[in-house]
């Protein structure tokens, strides 16, 4: 029978008139698992939950891949790929380590249940992740700081970029977490009320720049350059620092 005159399945035939599935892959559960987690958050991913929004059993995932924490490492690397590398610099390595520190904040903050998992790793072993950390190592050895220092600095610099793309982070569905920070802002101006005006004059006096910040990053980047500058300075005042003589301006 020619094509163009080949009649359509009756609608009685399973699947007649629906698009063709895509076949199942490992792309199409990250898919699936990232619609979840911005549509109902972070906690609503689970292989059950993502094989009904695929269309398919929750043993069939698992040909793709092996459990739920290899799921969310994956998920978390998918994140990472947003981060932009940039080119060492030694006249700008300080400025280059706030920079990927805020957008690594940024990538993991903009997926919901990023940040939890990677506080939950404590070394990273997934690809676009380690090369991350290496680039993170370049930067710092383009401004001479000594590796025993690198180590120890670059490991409370992920700490604190982690942190503050948890707090920045959805952790349910769209419009929880901001109804939950209102909330608690809430209960703290109730708390403030009832106290005597010379009760915790020192929190009273700040707690009106607790308020939305047009960028809500800016508190990270403040500390960022806080420890980039503390990490100079502690190099500069090192008599028998191992550098070259080479100084950032």
């Amino acid at each position: 029978m020619d094509e163009s005159t080949r009649m359509p399945n009756p609608p009685w035939i399973k699947n007649a008139g629906r698009a063709p599935r895509r076949q199942l892959s490992l792309e199409l559960i990250l898919e699936a698992a990232e619609r979840l987690s911005e549509r109902e958050g972070w906690d609503s991913v689970t292989m059950r939950r993502i094989a009904q929004e695929i269309g398919t059993g929750p043993a069939s995932l698992y040909a793709h891949v092996d459990s739920k924490a290899d799921l969310d490492q994956l998920l978390y690397d998918r994140a990472l790929e947003a981060v932009p590398l940039p080119e060492p610099d030694p006249r700008r390595w300080r400025q280059q380590l706030v920079d990927l520190g805020v957008d690594m904040a940024r990538a993991m903050a903009a997926r919901p249940g990023t940040a939890r998992v990677a506080l939950d790793t404590p070394i990273p072993a997934t690809p676009r992740a380690l090369q991350i950390i290496d680039r993170v190592f370049a930067v710092l050895a383009a401004g001479e700081v000594p590796p025993g220092l690198a180590v120890a600095w670059a490991d409370v610099y992920a700490l604190q970029v982690t942190a503050a793309a948890y707090e920045l982070s959805p952790t349910g569905p769209p419009g929880a977490e901001s109804e939950r920070l209102r909330v608690q802002s809430a209960r703290i101006g109730e708390y403030l009320a009832v106290l005597p005006e010379s009760a915790l004059p020192h929190l009273r006096a700040v707690l009106p720049r607790f308020g939305p910040d047009a960028d809500p990053f800016a508190p990270l980047r403040s500390a960022l350059e806080m420890l980039v500058a503390g990490m100079a300075a502690r190099m500069e005042a090192r008599p028998d620092r191992e550098r070259t003589g080479r100084r950032d301006r």
